[in-house]
């Protein structure tokens, strides 16, 4: 599974892009942080995480 939260579109493209080349499921944090959703979430085997880096 890759979970990512994404502010400019940056990190959500680069998730798609990793999901798509190993067929693992999509989760996007920003819609669940809004929506109030704190369930759990079933990863499975494989957790990748993407976000973005401020410098």
């Amino acid at each position: 599974m890759v979970i990512y939260f994404s502010g400019t579109g940056n990190s959500k493209y680069i998730a798609d892009r990793i999901a798509g080349s190993l067929q693992e499921k999509l989760l996007c944090m920003n819609e669940r942080i809004k929506s109030g959703n704190t369930r759990s979430v079933k990863t499975g085997e494989n957790l990748i995480v993407v976000v973005p880096t401020y410098a």
